[in-house]
């Protein structure tokens, strides 16, 4: 007679397919975090007089500005992620991406397009997740040279809170990702659609609190991936097609997301969380 395994059995074998893959997943996060950054650069270069147009036309740059304006975009995004990629200040890399978000939503006019600002809300978890990494990095290092002086320790406190507050803020900002594939798309609310917002509201709760946090950040990535699958297809639209862009942009958005949710799942929700909560009492 079949048996069928124990939730703790299965918890084990996760537990070993995730020590295996653990080493690699910071650089597999970091490279899906940046993904939009890379394919956003590549794109307004390939597009380049179609922007300038756009920003001249319809939202009034003055003379050069426009070109100044992607220029100083392209290089930023470039720099920035390849520092993120590289490990290398990674603080300031996240932060200027941060800005890059801001300058863009308002060069663009796209602040109030409620399903952009939902969705690059959620990116914008990655980055903070980043942060949280470099400062828990910069804590373990700057501990290994300090010894049991408690103005030492005092010390260490600011940091490690920090880094706590960073990753509540990453978790939450991921709630918006539900909202985004909930007013996302062509608008129209079909079976699949309903199906992937459903389950995505429920995980995205759940990251937002730190319940479960290995399982519902994994589940989380799970529904990201079928949805942004399903939802962005962009490849099999014909090139001609006017929404392949849009959905090609949509989808490498949610890779980034996704990045965010590995490194999630490799940083810990943090104390700042009801599973930290959970071991207190």
């Amino acid at each position: 007679m079949m048996t069928v395994p124990s939730f703790h059995a299965i918890d084990q074998t996760a537990d070993k397919i995730a020590s295996t893959l653990r080493p690699h997943v910071p650089l597999i996060a970091r490279f899906l975090i940046i993904a939009t950054f890379y394919e956003d650069s590549m794109r307004l270069c390939s597009q380049w007089d179609d922007q300038i147009k756009f920003l001249k036309r319809y939202r009034g740059f003055p003379w050069s500005t426009a070109e100044i304006f992607l220029v100083i975009n392209v290089m930023t995004m470039v720099i920035a992620s390849s520092l993120l990629l590289c490990k290398k200040a990674t603080d300031k890399a996240a932060l200027t991406l941060l800005t890059v978000i801001a300058c863009q939503s308002a060069g663009y006019g796209i602040m109030f397009d409620v399903s952009f600002i939902f969705r690059m809300l959620s990116v914008c978890g990655g980055l903070i997740l980043l942060l949280a990494e470099a400062t828990l990095s910069q804590s373990r290092h700057h501990s290994n040279m300090v010894f049991t002086s408690v103005v030492n320790l005092d010390s260490l406190h600011s940091p490690h809170t920090r880094a706590n507050v960073f990753q509540l803020g990453g978790r939450v900002l991921f709630v918006f990702l539900f909202l985004s594939f909930l007013f996302g798309g062509d608008g129209k609310l079909t079976a699949a659609r309903l199906a992937v917002v459903v389950a995505c509201f429920v995980a995205c709760l759940l990251v937002a609190a730190g319940f479960k946090a290995k399982w519902s950040s994994a589940a989380l990535t799970g529904i990201v991936t079928l949805g942004n699958l399903i939802l962005n297809s962009w490849w099999s639209l014909p090139t001609s097609h006017p929404r392949r862009d849009l959905e090609r942009y949509d989808f490498f958005q949610n890779l980034s997301i996704i990045g965010g949710l590995l490194l999630l799942s490799h940083l810990g929700p943090g104390s700042l969380s009801v599973d930290e909560n959970k071991k207190n009492f």
